[in-house]
């Protein structure tokens, strides 16, 4: 563990401002006395328009299950900070392996994600 550590701060020193920051504070919001399972924070790079989330490795070991991914293309940002998507192949776990199949644009409507 005491690699990962290292390795991990060392990477914190190397990010570009404020990532730096973000990541320290998340590291430590994990991983130091008070551990926490998850820590939600607004995103710079989005002037708080957004969130981002940290989550503990224990806790997406015991908890969560890979069901599907989908790989898409953001083709432009709209000044409200919506975004147009093209949509790629979309991977499914069939029997312990990832099925690939061509996507289709509801898919990566995200609003209408589970």
């Amino acid at each position: 563990m005491t690699q990962f550590i290292l390795h991990s701060l060392e990477q914190f020193v190397e990010e570009r401002y404020p990532y730096s920051l973000t990541s320290y504070v998340s590291h430590d919001a994990l991983y130091k006395e008070n551990a926490n399972d998850l820590v939600l924070y607004p995103s710079v790079a989005s002037n708080s328009h957004y969130c981002n989330f940290a989550i503990h490795p224990n806790i997406v070991d015991q908890y969560l299950t890979f069901k599907k991914v989908i790989r898409f293309e953001v083709v432009e940002v709209n000044s409200d900070l919506s975004l147009v998507l093209k949509t790629g192949r979309v991977g499914e776990v069939i029997n312990n392996s990832i099925v690939w199949r061509k996507g289709d644009e509801a898919e990566v409507d995200f609003n209408n994600l589970p």
